[in-house]
């Protein structure tokens, strides 16, 4: 596992993440202070798309604009190496979250180790290493010079304190989103995303942990690319500011 570099937390990252009451964990792009040339100036770009809504769709297509590539089918494959595990448990596990109840149940010491106990201990500990092993997937292809759009997996949350990413949110009216996967389908999934925020980092999938909210409907991807580049070169100027 290559060691992800540190980055400062700007202001409204810290506020943001107080306000939303997440746990250090988040904040790994904090820490010491870089020298200046160690700050990141490449594009990152993270794309959250409510069920329903195509964010792959829009995360290739603003990649295109932006020169970057694109972070998404190819983290399970990435998870799957790095842990020695089947490509087929990185896959069903793709996008999920431990669940810290189930967790401290498990690890209390009053549960009686029974063989359906132990496979439950055995399932969360793999549901747990993937869940991580997910992120440094992202902080890695976001801590390089290449740049990146980084697809789902509460990628925003993983990249909260990096300095030059933007983070946006894609979604559509609940009657529209209803209408393509079917009412129940979009309440299971919609549920599905939100757990997973809250049981990964003890938060809210609100619109103010994004710097922006599209309608797919409209996309904005010009929006997105003038946000992500000004965020880039805002980021590349502080770094040579500092520099003199």
């Amino acid at each position: 596992m290559h060691a992800i570099p540190a980055f400062p937390v700007p202001a409204r990252s810290t506020s943001l993440r107080r306000a939303l009451r997440l746990p250090r964990s988040v904040a790994r792009f904090g820490g010491s202070r870089p020298a200046p040339d160690a700050l990141p100036s490449s594009v990152v770009v993270t794309v959250h798309a409510d069920p329903g809504c195509d964010g792959s769709a829009l995360a290739v297509r603003v990649a295109a604009q932006l020169g970057v590539p694109v972070l998404d089918g190819d983290v399970p494959a990435r998870v799957a190496a790095a842990l020695g595990i089947p490509l087929a448990d990185a896959l069903a596990l793709d996008g999920t979250a431990p669940s810290p109840l189930l967790q401290a149940v498990l690890w209390s010491g009053f549960v009686t180790p029974s063989p359906e106990i132990l496979g439950a201990v055995s399932e969360a500990d793999v549901i747990t290493r993937c869940f991580h092993q997910t992120e440094d997937v992202i902080r890695e292809a976001a801590a390089t010079d290449e740049g990146v759009v980084v697809v789902g997996r509460a990628a925003a949350f993983v990249l909260a304190g990096h300095p030059s990413a933007v983070h946006v949110r894609l979604t559509a009216p609940a009657p529209l989103r209803a209408a393509r996967l079917g009412l129940a389908s979009a309440v299971a999934a919609d549920r599905a995303a939100a757990r997973v925020v809250r049981h990964g980092y003890r938060a809210d999938l609100v619109d103010e942990a994004f710097h922006l909210v599209l309608d797919d409907r409209e996309a904005g991807i010009e929006i997105l690319v003038a946000a992500a580049a000004r965020q880039r070169h805002a980021v590349a100027a502080r770094g040579s500011a500092a520099r003199d």
